[in-house]
């Protein structure tokens, strides 16, 4: 449920561009602190308590205690009404508890609304109750999101989507940046160690949510909170499709904690589904094929992969950013995306994704998570699963060859000991 506390935020009329524009000579980050205060990156503590400065304060208090003490007896006895209710209806929810449930899910789209500047438009439930769970991040930190919370949800139009390769996208960047009248704001490859983050917890929410279909386009599917998230989907009877690219950063993924290759991951997927379910039959994961290719390429060849980050949910919400669904994505880039709410936006953009690529025709992996060829053979560039020990090791050797033609490192004795270390197991 929203908080007060974060209505209050996000009805406030001051933002820190508001302010800044009233008063150019303050800092933003000076204006970021009077507005919302300081918050430690401290994910687990509890917000401070109100000081009880006067007698008043704690007879309201203690008045207060009381009144919960009353309500958790009464509360009490309703659950176990509702227990003798649901054991009468053979374990269904009874009415009282649906109804009790249906006006509680109200009540939170409300207040979600009442959080955004939606203009003449009205949001659909799917995204109120995507952008109500992203609210409730603001509760540990206002600024979690790098955003003043009155300009979290809000309405406009989205006039040009570019879905081609990367130097067409930069050639708009560029164009973007060369027609800026005042300031330019760029952020790329940034680390912020963080777990109650916006953008998670509005995928996890349009996959929860979903009642019909979720499409996933992203280099690599790792996350772990996303696979039980999806399974849960597929139980609901949720068709699920993904895109990945097949050996996207396969070195850094196969070390522990990391989240595992694409095809480790889709194996841990499939493990949660019965095998003789229809579950499996609404799931369909895909390898990246390029626009002039037949087969998936391993990113190891440099020659073909897909930067993607897309995620649709009933064909009506959609997010799409800088965000992969990994581990790295999740738990410690910052990530900037936007989710709309729009069918004909949602369609527009799948139609790019099809007309550009040929996944749909040649990508489909086989039942155990790995492409195959028509002769059942991997495509070239396969690891296999590496276990942790292997992993561990091709994952470190793979980050410092991968650093090493960037030119990052030289050649040195932690890459000597590496080396030898390789040498030893395949010998």
């Amino acid at each position: 449920m929203v908080s007060d506390h974060v209505l209050r935020l996000c009805q406030s009329p001051n933002t820190v561009s508001s302010l800044l524009a009233k008063n150019p000579s303050q800092s933003p980050g000076q204006i970021a602190k009077d507005l919302y205060g300081i918050y430690e990156k401290d994910l687990h503590r509890r917000p401070p308590s109100p000081p009880s400065s006067s007698a008043s304060a704690s007879a309201s208090a203690s008045a207060s205690s009381r009144s919960s003490s009353d309500q958790n007896t009464t509360t009490n006895n309703n659950n176990n009404n509702n227990n003798n209710n649901d054991t009468a209806n053979n374990g269904r929810p009874s009415p009282a508890t649906t109804t009790t449930t249906t006006t509680r899910q109200t009540r939170d789209l409300d207040l979600a609304y009442k959080c955004g500047r939606w203009g003449p438009t009205t949001p659909s439930p799917l995204f109120l109750q995507a952008f109500a769970d992203a609210l409730r991040c603001l509760d540990a930190d206002p600024l979690a999101g790098v955003v003043s919370p009155p300009l979290m949800g809000t309405h406009g139009t989205v006039p040009l989507t570019v879905i081609a390769p990367l130097v067409d996208v930069i050639r708009h960047v560029s164009n973007v940046i060369a027609r800026a009248e005042k300031e330019v704001f760029f952020i790329t490859c940034t680390w912020s160690p963080s777990v109650a983050q916006r953008l998670n917890e509005a995928w996890l929410s349009l996959i929860r949510n979903a009642a019909r279909h979720v499409f996933i386009q992203t280099p690599d599917l790792n996350a772990a909170p996303l696979l039980p998230a999806l399974a849960d989907a597929l139980r609901r009877g949720v068709e699920v499709t993904y895109y990945v690219c097949f050996g996207y950063n396969d070195a850094g993924e196969v070390i522990p904690g990391q989240g595992g290759t694409n095809e480790q991951a889709a194996r841990s997927l499939l493990s949660l589904l019965p095998e003789d379910g229809p579950e499996r039959k609404l799931l369909h994961i895909y390898d990246y094929v390029a626009k002039d290719q037949d087969r998936p390429i391993h990113q190891c060849f440099k020659a073909r992969c897909c930067h993607v980050k897309l995620l649709i949910a009933d064909g009506q919400v959609g997010v799409q950013g800088s965000g992969n669904q990994d581990t790295q994505s999740w738990f410690h880039s910052q990530e900037i995306n936007v989710m709309v709410d729009s069918a004909d936006i949602c369609a527009k953009w799948r139609e790019g994704i099809e007309r550009n690529q040929n996944t749909k025709l040649f990508g489909r992996v086989a039942g155990d998570g790995v492409w195959r060829d028509e002769g059942g053979k991997p495509g070239d560039g396969y690891m296999g699963d590496p276990g942790s020990v292997e992993g561990l090791i091709k994952g470190v050797w793979g980050m410092y060859k991968k650093m090493e033609r960037a030119g990052v490192v030289g050649y040195n004795r932690m890459a000597e000991y590496t080396r030898q270390v390789l040498l030893h197991d395949q010998a």
